[in-house]
């Protein structure tokens, strides 16, 4: 089957630079782990997996939080659903994801874009800065 054949969905992975984005794409799609990661580049990812017998293209776009100081809507309306990434260590990476958030029900209909606001770092617990509720 041709690749333009396929059903696709396209994710942004969205959040502050150091917050795991990279290392949590790569681990979703190669099942491995790698800590060290240096882009200042969105990077574009893409696989094909099986969903109830039927080939889906996934594509994955790491949004760079390096030097974002604009909300990035041209990757945002090129995406389907949104994974907005934060660090349990980084009250800061939490307040940019909160702002990411508030930015995404501005520029979409929220109720039409699957939103997934994610916590990751949580194996380093003893350091965390963002306090549960």
């Amino acid at each position: 089957m041709k690749t333009e054949d396929l059903s696709k969905v396209r994710i942004a992975v969205l959040g502050k630079v150091n917050v795991g984005k990279s290392a949590l794409t790569v681990r979703y799609l190669t099942r491995r782990f790698i800590g060290e990661y240096r882009s200042n580049a969105d990077l574009l990812y893409r696989q094909t997996v099986t969903i109830n017998n039927s080939p889906l293209e996934v594509e994955i776009i790491d949004v760079s939080g390096e030097t974002r100081d604009s909300f990035p809507s041209d990757q945002i309306c090129w995406a389907d659903g949104c994974i907005i990434v934060y660090s349990l260590i980084d009250k800061e990476s939490f307040d940019y994801a909160v702002s990411t958030l508030q930015n995404l029900q501005r520029h979409r209909a929220v109720n039409n874009v699957p939103v997934m606001l994610l916590a990751n770092k949580l194996d380093l617990e003893h350091l965390r800065q963002v306090r549960q509720k």
